[in-house]
């Protein structure tokens, strides 16, 4: 079975495919800090992500010697339903775990599932 890219997304989207591929190409190679300095000075620019209540239970996860935060939102009046996993990829240096607790909180309570994030 095969699939072309206009039909695996939203018509609405479809536009910022394209641009999205503009930016990408001509974005110069070496991308992210080049020296602890500067990755530190990234870190430092954004404000802290917006408290959310309940708070969510923090975990790490490991496999293979490896280990990675994970926040996890459950639903506040029912047990969860489903879950929902998101992937950051941020390279190490962008976003953090904690970058999308609002709105997993919000699709947590709305949608009756357990909503987890884990930043690669």
């Amino acid at each position: 079975m095969s699939f072309e890219l206009p039909s695996l997304i939203d018509p609405e989207l479809c536009s910022l495919v394209d641009e999205s591929r503009a930016f990408y190409a001509r974005r110069p190679a070496g991308r992210g800090p080049g020296s602890r300095e500067e990755l530190l000075a990234f870190r430092a620019r954004p404000a802290a992500p917006a408290e959310c209540d309940p708070r969510p239970i923090a975990e790490l996860a490991s496999a293979h010697g490896r280990s990675v935060p994970v926040r996890i939102h459950v639903p506040a009046s029912a047990p969860a339903a489903g879950v929902f996993l998101e992937i950051h990829g941020g390279g190490f240096y962008m976003g953090s775990a904690a970058g999308s607790d609002v709105r997993n909180r919000w699709l947590a309570d709305a949608l009756g599932i357990a909503a987890s994030r884990l930043t690669l």
